[in-house]
């Protein structure tokens, strides 16, 4: 069943591709990064690499609903806002962008968040050095650990990551489009490897060189400029390498024993169906928020800081939704032979959570005609703001395969400081 399930799924996600590629007038669209990227994993997950156990046919059927409810949002919303053809009629060029980086505040609120970390950056270099990633990563996301108070990790986790996680897509396009100043690139690095070094983690690393290869590939004008990005800015070649390097000495230091750094990786980005699985059939959620959070969960995000707010002022605890879900993934499992995973469990989970197998459906559902919208919103304007906001989302897409990113408030923030970092711009009326 499960075989027969999977080869639907790539015969779907071949025929969406297809059709995408028309409706979007780009191969790189929503729809087909979504279904194939989606099945990659599904079928790696079904080989059982490396002692990992095999999820259930049931976590298969909740991947292959989910394309459908994400393509089906997708195109509705296009087909939609499009019966005049117009929109495939523009084509994004590298001099079609509109807008220009804000270097002033990109500088200064970068400058004042690497400030902040440095401390902490300093101390867990020498945690590294003297007992390891695996070590660092405990003492770093404790409450009264690395950073001293709960309220100084809150900072970092989510206004700091956001500033971060925008200043790595306002220099990733700015490498696509072969422009920017040699500062922005420079501040790109330093605040991978702050980060980096700080948390012993590994996924801003990959964050960043996700956004880099979607930003190449968006853009169609990137084929004919590609060989001469690469001679003039090395610092491209710099950076992917330096991630690439960092990912695997990371990996390297925190290796589940008995694996290679192959098993390691494919235990990292693919563990999380197996978690779905056990999650899923688990009898009854631990006693921290068990339930459907009807939503809240899918945005939780956006009202987490209202909650903690409200906390803080009123003295009364309320759990938020990325608590209450942490609650559960971030228990330890045992996912395969000798293999303990937490944290990741797919986004259908964080899905299921608010609605139960409707949310697999609904979520996704509308997640893609967000993600229409947002594409729509760069061809009309064709801004610099708008670019940013759709390969954010496009990375969104690629990391619902191990989480819900808008569980947390990063990203929200994240969104926020694409807006500062631009200049605004005199948007380009198409008709």
């Amino acid at each position: 069943m499960i075989i027969f399930i999977l080869i639907l799924m790539v015969l779907l996600s071949l025929i969406l591709t297809v059709v995408s590629r028309d409706m979007f007038n780009n191969i790189i669209n929503p729809i087909s990064i979504y279904s194939i990227w989606w099945t990659i994993n599904s079928i790696i997950s079904s080989l059982g690499l490396f002692g990992l156990f095999k999820p259930d046919v049931d976590v298969y059927m909740m991947v292959l609903l989910s394309i459908i409810a994400f393509s089906v949002g997708c195109i509705i919303i296009v087909s939609k806002r499009d019966k005049t053809g117009n929109l495939k009629k523009i084509d994004i060029k590298s001099n079609d962008i509109k807008g220009n980086v804000n270097y002033r505040n990109v500088i200064v609120i970068n400058l004042a968040a690497i400030l902040f970390m440095i401390p902490y950056t300093l101390e867990a270099i020498e945690i590294f050095i003297n007992h390891g990633a695996a070590i660092l990563r405990a003492v770093s996301l404790s409450e009264d650990g690395l950073t001293g108070s709960l309220l100084n990790l809150v900072i970092i986790q989510w206004l700091v990551l956001g500033i971060f996680t925008a200043t790595m897509i306002t220099a990733t396009i700015q490498l696509t489009l072969s422009k920017g100043k040699k500062i922005l690139f420079f501040l790109a690095l330093v605040v991978i490897l702050v980060y980096t070094f700080t948390f012993g983690g590994r996924w801003i690393i990959y964050r960043f060189i996700v956004m880099l290869v979607l930003s190449s590939l968006f853009l169609k004008s990137f084929k004919k400029y590609d060989i001469k990005i690469l001679k003039r800015r090395k610092v491209t070649l710099l950076l992917s390498i330096v991630g690439i390097v960092s990912m695997l000495v990371i990996t390297s230091q925190r290796s589940l024993p008995g694996l290679s750094i192959a098993g390691n990786l494919v235990t990292y980005f693919t563990g999380s169906f197996t978690m779905l699985d056990i999650l899923t059939n688990l009898e009854s959620y631990p006693d921290i928020g068990g339930g459907y959070l009807f939503g809240f969960a899918s945005i939780g995000g956006l009202i987490a800081p209202l909650l903690t707010t409200f906390s803080v002022i009123t003295g009364i605890e309320i759990l938020r939704p990325d608590e209450i879900v942490l609650g559960v993934t971030g228990q330890d499992y045992v996912i395969g032979t000798n293999t303990i995973y937490n944290a990741f469990a797919t986004s259908l989970y964080t899905f299921g959570r608010d609605f139960g197998i409707l949310g697999v459906i609904i979520i996704p559902f509308i997640f893609g005609i967000v993600c229409s919208l947002v594409f729509i919103y760069v061809k009309r304007k064709q801004s610099l703001r708008a670019y940013q906001l759709y390969i954010f989302f496009l990375y969104l897409i690629i990391s619902s395969t191990m989480q819900w990113d808008l569980i947390h408030p990063w990203p929200w923030f994240t969104m926020f400081f694409l807006w500062v970092f631009t200049k605004k711009e005199k948007y380009k009326k198409i008709s």
